[in-house]
């Protein structure tokens, strides 16, 4: 059935200026999203979700709009973390390490092959290596500045 509903609605929906307008009343005189849908509701009115209110909110939050001023939380619980992946460098792919490897990753047959991982802290404060022979599942872990 949702296959279905996606064919019907080719184009994404968009808000009428009017209902715009009555969203933006209410979130201008403290009311949540959540409280203008179920408002809607018992009016009768056709159902719209409370996301795509805080869409709403959030294009006139980067248009330079004071909207999201109005809302009890300012937006401030969707950021998401900026942090960026750190590339290694001279890094060798998997697919060039020579066949042996290969067996005694598949087999851990012989003692003496070591891996090698760390784990690093948030906003890439401080790290942990660890290092760990395969056959013997032996492990050694030390803490980096």
């Amino acid at each position: 059935m949702a296959t279905l509903r996606k064919e019907r609605m080719k184009k994404p929906r968009t808000l009428l200026p009017p209902v715009k307008k009555e969203f933006v009343a209410c979130i201008q005189q403290g009311w949540s999203p959540q409280q203008i849908v179920g408002r809607r509701k018992l009016k009768g009115d056709p159902g719209i979700s409370h996301e795509t209110i805080y869409k709403l909110i959030r294009q006139d939050r980067e248009q330079g709009g004071t909207l999201y001023t109005h809302t009890r939380h300012r937006l401030k619980h969707r950021k998401r973390s900026e942090g960026s992946k750190i590339p290694i460098k001279n890094r060798i792919s998997t697919d060039q390490r020579p066949p042996i490897v290969d067996t005694i990753v598949d087999t851990k047959g012989r003692f003496g092959g070591w891996e090698v991982d760390a784990i690093v802290g948030e906003n890439n404060r401080g790290a942990i290596v660890t290092i760990v022979e395969r056959k013997s599942a032996f492990m050694v872990m030390e803490k980096l500045p």
